[in-house]
């Protein structure tokens, strides 16, 4: 910000001196994140808040004479500073900073609205069936066993796993049969048995995944593992640790994922 303003009334501001007045709107808009320079009245560092306002929490302090790169603007607490009187506060890494302490060659807004995210809908439908067959068989006592599971539920596996398991005495699931009961059991589809047929499935881009899609990992055109995305970064499946806890909800590992999910409703 640039320009001169008047002051009224007087708050304090990281230590410093600041007038406040009913909100001004400053108007113009600018597309992308925009460099600043922090200048204080006194030399002093500059508080970082925690939301627009002078009286939310400190996150931090800038040194006068700090270059910042601001990501968004917003309108909040009227301060007079450096530079003026301004509504306007700029979003610097975790917090804001009053635009009225920081030199962008303008008067106008420099970077984009501060906007929040929109929170993802929750599922419905099939995905929310999909889901919710998923969820039940958490916590059931279900080991991880090679070749268990299908469109029935559980099951003993069989013999042997490449890495040497015989798991005919073990009753559960491994990633593919818990993938089969689940698309079984919420929308009665077959979807296959095992992670090769299923990846035959419909093919999205894996930057475009929603809720209800399948994930795979592998290499080439082989499969090696399968997952189901039930969205915020989580997912649910049938993996070691080879205990009870083997079907169970965890974050999404992209590392060695395939190019491709699968959309199968």
């Amino acid at each position: 910000m640039r320009g001169n303003r008047g002051l009224v009334g007087v708050l304090t501001i990281g230590g410093m001196a600041a007038a406040v007045t009913a909100a001004v709107v400053v108007g113009g808009a600018a597309v992308g994140a925009a460099p600043g320079t922090v200048h204080t009245k006194s030399g002093s560092p500059l508080t970082i808040r925690a939301t627009p306002s002078a009286g939310s929490k400190a996150v931090g302090t800038l040194k006068s004479g700090t270059k910042v790169t601001i990501t968004c603007q917003t309108t909040g607490q009227v301060v007079d500073g450096k530079y003026g009187r301004s509504a306007v506060w700029d979003k610097v890494g975790k917090g804001y900073i009053s635009d009225a302490y920081v030199y962008t060659g303008s008067d106008k807004r420099v970077a984009p609205a501060c906007t929040k995210p929109k929170p993802t809908p929750a599922p419905t439908g099939n995905v929310a069936k999909l889901i919710a067959a998923a969820k039940s068989q958490i916590a059931k006592g279900y080991v991880y066993s090679w070749g268990g599971g299908g469109k029935s539920g559980a099951s003993y596996g069989i013999c042997c796993s490449p890495s040497g398991y015989n798991d005919t005495h073990r009753f559960g699931y491994d990633c593919s049969g818990l993938m089969q009961y689940v698309f079984w059991h919420a929308v009665h589809k077959d979807i296959g048995g095992s992670t090769y047929y299923q990846y035959k499935g419909k093919h999205v881009a894996k930057s475009k995944v929603k809720a209800g899609d399948m994930i795979f990992w592998g290499h080439g055109s082989s499969t090696t593992h399968v997952a189901l995305y039930i969205g915020g970064g989580k997912m649910i499946e049938a993996a070691p640790p080879r205990n009870k806890n083997s079907v169970h909800i965890t974050s999404v590992r992209w590392s060695g994922t395939m190019p491709y999910v699968v959309r199968a409703v």
